[in-house]
């Protein structure tokens, strides 16, 4: 359902996949691009996309061992929208990377 409000905003949208029969799901509900994150990895791939940039938004409901990578994917002043974190609820990152680059967290519970 994100990746359908995105588009309908107006967005381009990422989305991530752990499994490949996911991918033409997320083809079909609109995703531009979509990364099977256990095959390559979703930082790189995001910032491919992006010239380097980040993504200007993420939606994360995983959270866990993947919230250092998610905060790294966006862009300087950048938001990122937490919410079930159903990899984990303890987190653990540098937190330079996200002050120095102004980043944002808003959680959506």
């Amino acid at each position: 359902m994100a990746i359908q409000v995105a588009k309908a905003l107006g967005a381009k949208v990422a989305t991530t996949v752990r499994h490949e029969d996911k991918v033409k799901i997320a083809k079909e509900a609109g995703a531009d691009l979509v990364i099977n994150s256990s095959k390559e990895n979703f930082v790189e791939a995001v910032k491919k996309w992006t010239d380097g940039k980040g993504a200007d938004v993420i939606i994360d409901g995983l959270g866990g061992s993947v919230f250092p990578e998610t905060i790294n994917a966006l862009r300087p002043l950048g938001v990122l929208v937490v919410y079930g974190f159903v990899s984990g609820t303890k987190v653990s990152f540098d937190i330079r990377d996200f002050f120095f680059a102004q980043k944002q967290i808003q959680s959506n519970c």
